[in-house]
């Protein structure tokens, strides 16, 4: 039997927030910085952050290139 552990990669682990802005600017051409990102429901040009989260987040590609939070891998390896 193998342990599969799964994580969640929400500010805690990963930082979601400048990855998604990447893909923002990258497919949609606009720019935005974290500090642009007020709330949980924020919204550019019509939509919503977390709509485009969700559709990102069943591309493994992009789950994987989500940039790790400095100490957040050490946490892990430190709770197991």
């Amino acid at each position: 039997m193998t342990l599969k552990i799964a994580v969640d990669i929400d500010g805690v682990l990963a930082d979601q927030v400048a990855a998604v802005l990447r893909e923002i600017e990258r497919e949609y051409g606009l720019i935005y910085s974290k500090s642009d990102v007020d709330r949980a429901h924020w919204t550019f040009e019509g939509r919503e952050v977390w709509e485009e989260i969700s559709r990102l987040l069943s591309d493994p590609e992009y789950v994987m290139q989500v940039p790790i939070i400095h100490g957040s891998q050490k946490a892990i390896k430190w709770s197991s």
